[in-house]
């Protein structure tokens, strides 16, 4: 992909006491403009759907169609794999199942020892957080924040 992008993943902590957690795949998000790791331009590196309503109203004004802007800077896992296999990223057609799914669930595991600790104990304690991740040149996968409750 020419621009920049981040995957935004969904967890579920259902429960606190025990612990049960639950992944959903979320989606990638595209910055509207050409990447360009030089670029002054704010835009360029802008990724978050919500902050770049300003750049569609801008598109929209032009006549672009707001499905067109929305498929354009929000892909899902399979159109995502689908890219990859087009480009001859990847080789596995179920590269996502394989790698990229377990990736991103291994950083569940991850963040949930790393923050137990600082969560209320409780078999009714639940939290949903939007797990930022980027995915580099080399397909290696890594994390970039949580938010707790995302928009």
């Amino acid at each position: 992909v020419s621009t920049q992008s981040t995957w935004g993943i969904y967890m579920l902590v259902a429960s606190t006491d025990p612990y049960i957690v639950y992944y959903h795949d979320g989606f990638l998000r595209v910055s509207m403009e050409i990447y360009d790791p030089k670029s002054k331009e704010r835009g360029v590196h802008l990724t978050n759907t919500e902050l770049s309503k300003d750049a569609w109203k801008k598109l929209e004004a032009k006549g672009v169609d707001t499905k067109e802007l929305r498929d354009f800077q929000m892909w899902n896992l399979t159109k995502f794999q689908s890219y990859l296999l087009e480009k001859k990223l990847i080789k596995d057609e179920n590269w996502l199942n394989n790698y990229l799914k377990p990736a991103f669930k291994k950083s569940f595991i991850h963040l949930i020892r790393m923050s137990k600790d600082g969560f209320y104990q409780d078999p009714r304690q639940y939290q949903l957080w939007g797990i930022d991740f980027l995915i580099d040149a080399d397909l290696n996968v890594w994390l970039i924040e949580c938010n707790a409750m995302p928009s």
